[in-house]
């Protein structure tokens, strides 16, 4: 169950882990963290694109 502006819904994790996902991910990362290097390294490593989820309404 996730709730959102009070809104609750049934919701699932889902792995993202195709190459497509990965790199929008990491792009969008690098273009709003570019000016903090040090807090950027740990987002774009292959440790964190390794447990990157999509979260989906159920059902």
């Amino acid at each position: 169950m996730t709730t959102w502006h009070g809104t609750a819904t049934n919701s699932t994790l889902h792995p993202a882990n195709d190459p497509a996902t990965n790199a929008a991910v990491e792009a969008a990362y690098k273009a709003k963290y570019c000016s903090q290097p040090a807090a950027l390294g740990p987002m774009v490593a292959n440790t964190a694109a390794e447990t990157t989820v999509r979260l989906d309404a159920a059902g």
